[in-house]
């Protein structure tokens, strides 16, 4: 796949929300144009093109332009891999969790670190992910 095209559209009862398959994309390579709808914008950041709700002449400029242009799919392609792994990857956002959780356990200082780096060996299993993955990854092994 060359491109990801996710022209969502806001509505009274819905507005798109984390968009997992723009993440998806970003982690393949692929380019990614997408509506301005909810968090999509936050989402693809400067990884990919962003196009208004509803505009159909400015996603037919964009994605004309894009497939005439290897070089901006690539960069776009590359940039977005980049972001995946730096914004999205499981590691990125198991820092937060896991400091989240040492607040919560004052008792055990180093309790993020000494998680994470478990995680990193292989010498914590890796559960399924999400707040609740890194509170069954902790309690899997004694701190």
């Amino acid at each position: 796949m060359d491109m990801l095209c996710a022209p969502s559209m806001t509505s009274v009862r819905w507005r798109e929300q984390f968009g997992r398959m723009l993440i998806e994309a970003f982690s393949c390579g692929v380019l990614v144009v997408a509506s301005s709808s909810g968090e999509i914008p936050y989402v693809v950041g400067d990884a990919g093109l962003i196009v208004a709700e509803g505009d159909a002449p400015r996603w037919r400029d964009a994605i004309s332009s894009l497939l005439s242009d290897e070089g901006a799919r690539r960069a776009l392609g590359d940039r977005g891999r980049r972001r995946a792994v730096s914004d999205f990857d499981w590691a990125a956002g198991a820092h937060p969790h896991a400091e989240f959780f040492e607040e919560l356990l004052p008792g055990s200082p180093g309790i993020a670190a000494r998680v994470i780096a478990d995680w990193v060996s292989g010498q914590l299993s890796r559960p399924g992910g999400g707040v609740l993955g890194v509170v069954a990854g902790v309690r899997r092994k004694p701190l």
